[in-house]
């Protein structure tokens, strides 16, 4: 009898405690449980602070098996090292392939071989120079493209053994896009003639085809695009200080008033910073002066020819668009010109004077050398700037 109370007694006590133990939120963890003894967030039981841990799969929904009951994205334990559910992770996502980049290797031997021979007589028929197809090579290709016209015209870099390329930096801006090379040896676009009257294929320079309409603008920044790819070294240090050309454009914007809103055909028009385009930079020499065709949206000019004779070394223009010559500020051309004053006399608008103005070259901006070079850097880009 008294082993029964006994045992009655002890199992009242076990009673006891077991209903405080639950009191009080705390559960012997088990095999597979969604809640622990004490939160291992904030170190109380009954989880006071509402973050408990993740005891599921978090791909499959389904509950973690392993004994502390702690699921990780790697389909185990980070504790214990086991898991056992039953999912399939999913792959891991599978990279886009890089675009192709055209190169010569691109082109099979047949393809470079009639490039060769059109070259060499194209050379001959247009400028005078007798070259064997042997001496010239490929050396850069810049992809096919369809233009406006039937036929594909293909971006390339060709280069003539023995020939005597200017050694000066060449450097373009065409349809917004910017080439630079290290020399006078400059992409040529290569295919259909347009006009096909003049010859069945033809070599025409970047701004030709785009004049032609041979070439898109989209496709030419394509072109500009591939080729600083290949040449990005040479391209980061080789070009106008992006400062120096941010002044210069802000210099060329206030000295032709385009911060005033012009009105025509009663349509008003107001212009920034990027309405100044530099289509063309033709050096920048000791003096600090910058050699560049520059213009501005809504500018216009007269379609005939012009010419600017500087000291024997002439500059022949398809329209009168010339170039201006920057230093300090102010912009000049390169030779001396005149121009008319008028007054308002007696309420009319009437003409004063003559005014003579030095060019850059007159000013000493330009020695005789460098004006050489800049007659080689512009004829490069004419005659379509």
């Amino acid at each position: 009898m008294r082993k029964i109370k006994s045992v009655l007694l002890f199992t009242l006590i076990l009673a006891v405690a077991a209903f405080s133990f639950a009191a009080c939120g705390f559960v012997i963890p088990s095999r597979g449980s969604d809640s622990l003894s004490f939160c291992d967030a904030c170190g109380e039981c009954d989880c006071i602070c509402g973050v408990s841990p993740e005891y599921s799969c978090p791909f499959c929904g389904g509950e973690c098996d392993c004994i502390c009951g702690q699921a990780v994205e790697t389909n185990s334990c980070s504790v214990c090292g086991g898991c056992e559910c039953d999912c399939d992770l999913p792959p891991p996502p599978v990279p886009p392939a890089p675009p192709h980049i055209p190169s010569v290797g691109d082109l099979d031997a047949e393809l470079i071989a009639r490039i060769k021979l059109d070259y060499k007589a194209h050379l001959s028929e247009f400028e005078d120079i007798e070259a064997d197809a042997d001496d010239i090579s490929v050396t850069g290709y810049y992809g096919t493209y369809s233009g406006h016209y039937e036929g594909s015209l293909m971006a390339l870099k060709l280069e003539v053994q023995g020939m005597d390329y200017l050694a000066v930096k060449h450097e373009f801006n065409i349809a917004g896009a910017r080439f630079v090379y290290p020399d006078s040896n400059v992409i040529l676009i290569y295919g259909p003639n347009y006009p096909a009257n003049v010859t069945p294929v033809s070599f025409n320079r970047v701004r030709t085809a785009l004049g032609y309409g041979s070439l898109t603008r989209e496709e030419v920044q394509t072109i500009a695009a591939l080729h600083e790819a290949e040449n990005r070294e040479f391209y980061e240090n080789n070009r106008l200080d992006i400062a120096l050309e941010n002044q210069i454009k802000q210099d060329f914007y206030y000295a032709n008033g385009m911060e005033r809103n012009w009105s025509y055909g009663g349509v008003t028009y107001s212009y920034t910073y990027d309405d100044v385009y530099i289509v063309g930079f033709c050096g920048e020499y000791a003096s600090g002066a910058v050699a560049l065709m520059i213009t501005g949206s809504g500018f216009c000019y007269t379609q005939a020819t012009t010419t600017e004779d500087v000291d024997g070394v002439i500059f022949h223009y398809p329209d009168s668009f010339q170039m201006s010559v920057w230093h300090e500020g102010q912009f000049y051309k390169l030779s001396d010109y005149a121009y008319s004053h008028h007054e308002i006399i007696d309420g009319e608008y009437e003409f004063s004077e003559w005014r003579y103005v030095s060019g850059a070259y007159t000013l000493g901006l330009l020695t005789y050398e460098e004006l050489l070079v800049t007659q080689a850097l512009y004829n490069a880009g004419a005659p379509h700037w």
